[in-house]
């Protein structure tokens, strides 16, 4: 098991990007990632596109059209009904009336490549995966490895290098501005100070600390704070586990349990006012850095190098267990995740200390 103390030194890149470079302006549609995380981690190269002199078209499903909405990074939203089916005619109308030239592709579909083709969008860019090359004009030609992940090279990097080969500006690590308020859900009091729970992971239950580790690390706050609240998030389904958490803590009246509660908005301004959150590889983790908030994210089965949270302000407690990481979505070894279950909670209340006393 280890903690680090600082977001990985992983955002330099090689020339993965064609050899033809663009100087930007006109009208880009950028097909979005459709995990929460993976869409937070592509926000960056939207502000890169914007400040590089490109209208941007969003193409998302709508919880990732939610998060757009959050931050002052597109111009206009596309929304696709349904993330892994076929577009709709209206959606291909919409995306042909959108004006744009140029098109993006952060996912690895090819069929994501044929829609926008049949949209009209020639000058078409994206990673060269699944056999999609020839549907592009020019294919990156990042260096995946045998369990389909670009080598150590963090996911946002590998999205500002493709928005640099299209003319946007080089990254300064920024993420877009955040068009949040201060106003938060009924029942959530800022300044107690406040613990976010967030013990999901939409993903698969590989990416999971146990329940019992979550409830250990908010009884000891809760001891050392007396003035401390808890708030326990996540989405609808994650509900089971949060409810598990929450029974662990027991009645005690500083616990509010709002999994599945909220909206994406309202989430946000949580994870935004809060002390410090403990989660998972999760996107509550992602969301989270994002808008400046602070915390300790677990780590077993997934890469720390590449979906590490983009953000000074979070700490990092991964095992070092053996098959770590497998990427799987469930263990295949255990019913918990041995590498998840090998990881202390004194390791994660120490770092969510550190924090809290750095203020």
């Amino acid at each position: 098991m280890e903690t680090l103390s600082t977001f990985p030194g992983t955002l330099s890149g090689g020339e993965y990007f064609p050899g033809v470079r663009y100087s930007g302006g006109g009208v880009i549609a950028v097909r979005m990632p459709n995990w929460l995380g993976d869409a937070v981690m592509a926000l960056p190269a939207l502000r890169q596109l914007r400040l590089g002199g490109w209208r941007t078209v969003a193409v998302a499903p709508a919880g990732v059209a939610g998060l757009l909405d959050l931050f002052d990074c597109v111009d206009s939203t596309v929304i696709l009904p349904e993330a892994h089916r076929n577009w709709p005619d209206e959606v291909l109308v919409q995306l042909r009336e959108s004006g744009a030239n140029f098109g993006l592709l952060l996912t690895n579909s090819p069929r994501d490549a044929i829609y926008f083709r049949r949209a009209g969008i020639r000058r078409l860019f994206g990673a060269a995966a699944r056999g999609r090359s020839l549907l592009l004009e020019g294919a990156f030609k990042f260096p995946w490895n045998r369990r389909g992940c670009v080598g150590n090279l963090h996911h946002a990097r590998k999205y500002s290098l493709m928005a640099e080969a299209l003319g946007g500006s080089a990254w300064d690590g920024k993420f877009p501005e955040n068009k949040l308020g201060g106003e938060l859900p009924c029942g959530v009091v800022a300044g107690s100070p406040l613990l976010v729970l967030a013990p999901g992971a939409a993903y698969g239950a590989a990416k999971r600390w146990p329940s019992n580790g979550f409830a250990n690390t908010g009884r000891r706050f809760l001891s050392d704070y007396a003035a401390g609240r808890i708030v326990i998030v996540g989405g609808r389904g994650e509900s089971a586990i949060a409810s598990e958490v929450a029974g662990q803590l027991g009645t005690d009246e500083r616990v509010i349990n709002l999994c599945g509660g909220t909206t994406l908005a309202e989430l946000a301004a949580i994870l935004k006012s809060a002390d410090a959150c403990v989660a998972n590889d999760s996107g509550t983790m992602h969301l989270s850095a994002s808008v400046g908030g602070s915390g300790v994210a677990v780590f077993g089965s997934t890469d720390w190098v590449v979906t590490a949270p983009l953000s000074s302000r979070w700490r990092i407690v991964r095992s070092s267990w053996g098959c770590a990481p497998c990427f799987r979505r469930t263990c295949t070894l255990a019913d918990e995740p041995l590498c998840m279950r090998s990881i202390n909670s004194g390791h994660v209340y120490m770092a969510l200390k550190e924090l809290l006393h750095q203020g």
